[in-house]
């Protein structure tokens, strides 16, 4: 592997196949921008509301995480009995980095959630929220 005119080392041309032989590259790989390029970064943003959550799923559980500190109260508009997305019924909702139950509610236009007092950080308040 040779050394770029950026300090940086060159890929090599060919690559193994996994049959004992070596292919040519057809086309350079990609490289990430560089480290003073500006680029998208969620965790540098501390401007969002509350409102904006993101989610994923695992088994029976679903993830929120609300992007904004929602103060006492969070209401997650996408979890309501009667919302496009047909979540079905919460059994149980947990806050990360929480011990101790919490209050919650869900209506048909939303799952609310009481938070306790406390940041446990600055970017996100993370949920699990047990469907049925």
């Amino acid at each position: 592997m040779g050394i770029s005119e950026t300090g940086r080392p060159k890929p090599p041309m060919y690559f193994p196949t996994g049959r004992g032989r070596f292919r040519r590259r057809s086309r350079p790989l990609r490289r990430s921008p560089p480290q003073n390029q500006t680029h998208f970064k969620e965790c540098g943003r501390k401007d969002q509301p509350p409102t904006i959550s993101r989610f994923t799923a695992k088994g029976k559980s679903l993830y929120v995480f609300v992007m904004g500190w929602p103060g006492k109260e969070t209401s997650i508009a996408g979890l309501g009995t009667v919302s496009e997305q047909q979540p079905g019924t919460v059994h149980n909702v947990e806050v990360f980095g929480h011990k101790g139950k919490l209050t919650w509610t869900q209506d048909a236009a939303a799952l609310k959630v009481e938070i306790p007092g406390g940041k446990p950080c600055d970017y996100a308040v993370a949920l699990k929220v047990a469907l049925g």
